[in-house]
């Protein structure tokens, strides 16, 4: 995990720093490395809707005051869904969710309003709430920058196959799991082979998805680990 602080980004129906955000702030008053809270109001540099997505771009988890369902905080609620980030909700006691985002966290928000700055028990939800959220965050920003660096290695992988960089798959290449490229499919590993009458057939399990059967040899399926060492000829 990373060990920066979480980047919040706060949805209000007010364009004031109102007492929610303010009991918000004081949850994280004794933090040693309390959160960075971005009220949507403090962005001002051009265009309102681009700089609040510029805001939610940035961030990794909303903080939406959904009391009132302003249509602004379901806006930018929306758009922190579409990028796939966690979202905290703040509501009145006893508030029934959209069903949209009934499955989400949302915290009761009593009345005064103004008391929550005090209260610890309250904090203590938005504090764990906002730990949960970013731990999930950071999971999901680890899980994409490694699917799209396996990605990169398959089109790397692909560009080599097909300048002729990497050598043709041959019959005594051939081992469980050997990488390959096949030059019409993508790349995918050895699944399976049989060696017949007619020669050898591999059985190939393609990373994206499916499988395909080739007789060796065949001018379209290519070696990855052009190193591997081959046995020796009886």
């Amino acid at each position: 995990m990373s060990s920066r602080v979480p980047r919040i980004f706060y949805a209000g129906p007010g364009a004031v720093e109102d007492d929610l955000y303010r009991a918000i702030l004081a949850a994280f008053a004794w933090y040693k490395a309390p959160p960075d809270v971005t009220f949507w109001k403090r962005i001002q540099a051009g265009d309102v809707i681009e700089w609040v997505a510029r805001g939610l771009a940035a961030a990794d988890v909303l903080m939406a005051d959904i009391r009132g369902a302003n249509p602004n905080v379901l806006y930018e609620m929306g758009v922190f869904n579409a990028l796939k980030r966690p979202v905290v909700m703040f509501k009145e006691v006893g508030q029934t969710l959209p069903f949209d985002v009934s499955t989400q966290r949302a915290i009761d928000v009593p009345e005064p309003v103004s008391e929550l700055r005090r209260s610890e028990v309250w904090q203590e939800q938005v504090r764990d709430a906002v730990d949960q959220a970013f731990a999930r965050a950071q999971e999901a920003e680890q899980q994409a920058a490694a699917s799209e660096g396996t990605q990169d290695t398959a089109r790397l992988l692909e560009r080599l196959a097909w300048t002729g960089r990497l050598r043709r798959l041959e019959a005594l290449d051939v081992r469980f799991d050997t990488r390959v490229v096949d030059l019409n499919r993508g790349v995918g590993r050895i699944a399976s082979f049989v060696e017949d009458a007619d020669g050898m057939r591999v059985e190939i399990a393609l990373d994206a998805g499916g499988s395909l059967g080739l007789r060796l040899p065949d001018d379209r399926l290519r070696l990855v680990d052009a190193d591997l060492p081959r046995p020796p000829e009886q």
